[in-house]
């Protein structure tokens, strides 16, 4: 008898009704700080003013997901791509050496007889799906 084992569960124990640990704690942040805001702020107007932004950002980052992806580790990959360094394949050091061996063919007047002393060969299929394997990491 096989039974088909679920793969790639990736779901967050609930604590209180619908709403996981993180959950709890990015609204607890938010209300803490509308709290702190009730007690120092004189102006009523500026502690609705705080509250709504901070509540607000609050339920944001604990229930809003895009794409299936929640926002804060949506927030954490963009600073990641932002910040870490990229590879890139195309180098503009090469191409100078390239074009300047095709000019140095060009002046020297090879015979038709006689084959070029520096052969130019493109990369092999091999190194090309290696460098599109190792800059997909």
């Amino acid at each position: 008898m096989n039974f088909t084992v679920p793969q790639f569960i990736e779901e967050e124990t609930k604590i209180i009704g619908p709403l996981s640990f993180r959950q709890i704690v990015f609204i607890a942040i938010a209300i803490g700080i509308s709290t702190i805001a009730y007690f120092s702020v004189s102006n009523f107007f500026i502690f609705i003013l705080i509250t709504a932004v901070s509540l607000g950002i609050g339920t944001s980052l604990a229930l809003l997901k895009i794409n299936k992806t929640p926002l804060p580790i949506l927030i954490k990959n963009f600073f990641l791509f932002s910040f870490k360094p990229k590879i890139y394949l195309w180098q503009k050091s090469r191409e100078k050496e390239v074009s300047s061996i095709k000019k140095e063919l060009v002046k020297k007047d090879i015979s038709k007889d006689k084959k070029p002393p520096i052969s130019l060969s493109k990369r092999s299929r091999i190194q090309d799906l290696s460098i599109e394997i190792s800059s997909k990491k």
